[in-house]
């Protein structure tokens, strides 16, 4: 079960990606996080259930912006 602040940054990943490619530095900083710790935590899931894409393979985007 995911906790209500794993939601929360979720969103704010979300929100931050929806309108242009960001790179997981940017993603990094904005969250005020390891690089790490977001990759593995967030985006790693968000990618297996599909909120997130993967763009030219160092970039990342939210779903609903690609279609």
């Amino acid at each position: 079960m995911r906790t209500k602040k794993a939601i929360f940054i979720e969103q704010k990943i979300l929100d931050f990606c929806r309108n242009q490619n960001k790179k997981l530095k940017d993603i990094s900083i904005y969250l005020n996080k390891n690089k790490n710790t977001v990759r593995t935590m967030y985006l790693y899931k968000m990618i297996k259930t599909g909120k997130l894409k993967r763009v030219k393979g160092y970039c990342y985007t939210t779903v609903s912006n690609l279609e």
